[in-house]
């Protein structure tokens, strides 16, 4: 082999340089002198927290958005189960009160003693003269329920001068006949259906 510093001095000859002095030393020492290793940036690192944050914030977003939900559904799910009111049907409200037809006045000479069910709004009358006698056709109509409605007739048709013949309870509304115990010939019908949801109306036909 061709010794290094011939080869030094022949490539300096060839190129018709001079060397100078501790050249050639010092071109051995950076030869055989490994380079500094370059130090890269950790990429994979950075990528992967950069990752991390963004699953870290899709998570919290997700949790935010299931407990509104379940905050809002716990809400109607309260509010839908609040139990109706004793004597009120379960759709009973202002605006289920507010759907009743409007109110007509009694007239005076209407039976004063016949049972009005109680806070009932009248929304019908008509009378019938063609028997020598009034006949009164009547309609109230309250948020109670047809059961409440009926119970409380057939309490209140069995008192005073008043007497039940007849009754009956069915799917499509329940009904009661009557009559004057003083007057056996004065006799009624008092129907009880339903007029709109949550609204009860009472039909009465009696004599004057």
């Amino acid at each position: 082999m061709m010794d290094e510093r011939a080869a030094f001095e022949r490539f300096h000859e060839a190129l018709d340089l001079e060397s100078r002095p501790g050249a050639y030393e010092r071109f051995r020492a950076a030869f055989i002198t490994p380079p500094a290793a370059v130090q890269r940036r950790p990429v994979f690192r950075m990528r992967f927290s950069n990752m991390g944050l963004r699953i870290a914030a899709a998570l919290a977003v997700v949790a935010i958005a299931i407990a509104l939900v379940a905050g809002y559904v716990a809400t109607h799910r309260s509010t839908s189960q609040v139990p109706a009111t004793h004597g009120q049907n379960p759709t009973t409200s202002p605006a289920a009160q507010s759907s009743m037809d409007p109110a007509v006045v009694v007239p005076s000479d209407f039976p004063r003693d016949f049972p009005v069910y109680l806070g009932a709004r009248p929304t019908y009358v008509g009378g019938d003269t063609s028997f020598g006698t009034t006949i009164w056709t009547m309609n109230w109509e309250t948020i109670d329920s047809i059961d409440q409605v009926y119970a409380w007739y057939q309490t209140r048709l069995g008192q005073g001068d008043w007497t039940i013949t007849s009754k009956t309870a069915g799917a499509g509304g329940d009904s009661i006949s009557f009559a004057r115990k003083s007057k056996s010939s004065c006799v009624g019908d008092l129907a009880i259906s339903q007029r709109y949801p949550g609204i009860t109306q009472i039909n009465v036909t009696v004599c004057g």
